[in-house]
Formats: C-alpha cells, structure tokens, sequence
C-alpha cells in the first residue's frame, strides 16, 4: 500500500537520507516550444529564474528539469557554492540528450526517438502533436522481437498519416512482415522498404511534397543505425 512513493519514503528514512520530492521544491513553466526546444521560467522556494532555454521537447521534459532543478537547490544549500542565474540557463541551454525527441534535420523536420514500448510511445505521440500542429506525421519504424509493435503502433497511429516499415541490423530483429500485419491492425497503410537509407528517401520526399514531419523510433537500435547514417554523435 501507499505505492513508489511510500517505499523511497520508508528507504530515505531507513537511511537517515533527506528526500526532496522535485514536485514539492520546483515549478517548470512553459512559455513557449518550437523545433528549437522549450522556453521556460523555473520557480523555487526563494528564487524565479526566467529566459531558460530548454532544448529537450515535451511536457514530460518539464519534470525530468525540475528534478535536475531540485538536486541542484539541495547541493547548493548543503555545500554552500554559489550557482548564479546565467549558470543554471547555460546549463540546460547546452543539455543533449540523443534519441529523446532529437531535431536532426529541420527542412522538412526529421526527429529521432528511441521510444519502443507503448507508454513511451504515448508520451511521444503527445509531443509530435504538440509539435506538428497541423502538419501531418510521417514514421519511419522496426522493433526487436521481444517488443509489443501492436502495442506501439496503436498509441501513435491516431497521430500518424504515413508509416515506411523497415528492419533492424540485429539478430533479434521483428521481421517485416510481422511489423506491417501490425501496422495495418493498428490501422495503418505501411509500406515496407528494404532498409533504412531507402525509407529515409521516401520519408524525406513525402514530407517535403506534404509540408509534412517525419519522426523515426520503435527500437534504440534503429535510433542509432539512423543517427549513424545521418553522421550524428551518438
């Protein structure tokens, strides 16, 4: 009974450790997001910092900020350092987080995610929609074996108007036809290509011709064959 929250409590006290719940210490208001990231304004106890730059996108950002927000106010009281203003904005101006939501190309927007089960793929389904406006959504998507792809592809597919299915250079790949029986359960019309660079072709051509957004996800292992072939750090 009492849930997570009730065993870090019972951990914290057994340890004679001080908790902070982020939720209680911080608030991380949005102003405004765009492809180039988040502005926010970042309040606590005794201090509202404002003209942050975020460059991760999504709401769900806004918590894993103020969580880096409070460890930063408890390490600055316990140890007394000074940490200006200007500090704290470069800090999470310059933060990077690969295959989260990644900007890659801008025109037309191609975004990398590594989400691969289904509640990951809620929260991104709810940032692209953010994100897209009106646009229309294109996904570029595989999944390992051991994934639940139905699971997947019917959290996103209310969001998606495209989908090119192709398959991952691991042993533990979903076949193709596997991924596309999915896809059309789920509701959509995949297309299956022969690898990724031949469904980055078609994505980039559609979204250009569409005015469209294209995100590729479904596997941390095709994340990384695309930041590779895109000749991004890793």
């Amino acid at each position: 009974a009492g849930g997570p929250l009730a065993v870090i409590r019972e951990a914290a006290r057994a340890r004679h450790a001080p908790l902070t719940l982020a939720s209680e210490a911080v608030t991380v208001r949005r102003t405004a997001q765009s492809l180039e990231g988040q502005r926010v304004v970042i309040e606590t106890e005794d201090e509202s910092i404002s003209r942050v730059r975020l460059p991760l996108l999504g709401e769900h950002q806004l918590g894993n900020c103020a969580v880096a927000m409070a460890a930063l106010v408890r390490f600055r009281d316990e140890t007394g350092l000074p940490v200006p203003e200007d500090a704290i904005r470069r800090g999470l101006g310059e933060v990077r987080w690969p295959a989260r939501c990644e900007v890659v190309e801008r025109d037309p927007p191609l975004l990398i995610d590594g989400a691969h089960n289904a509640e990951a793929a809620r929260v991104l389904a709810a940032t692209l929609d953010e994100l897209r406006k009106r646009q229309p959504l294109g996904l570029i998507v595989s999944f390992l074996s051991d994934k639940d792809a139905s699971a997947y592809l019917r959290e996103v597919a209310g969001s998606v108007k495209c989908c090119w299915i192709v398959s991952i250079h691991n042993e533990r790949a979903m076949p193709v036809p596997q991924m596309a029986a999915a896809a059309r359960a789920a509701g959509l019309d995949p297309q299956e290509c022969p690898d990724l660079p031949h469904a980055l072709a078609a994505a980039r051509a559609w979204a250009a011709a569409h005015q469209g957004m294209v995100c590729i996800s479904g596997s941390l292992y095709l994340a990384g064959e695309a930041l590779r072939l895109l000749g991004r750090p890793i």
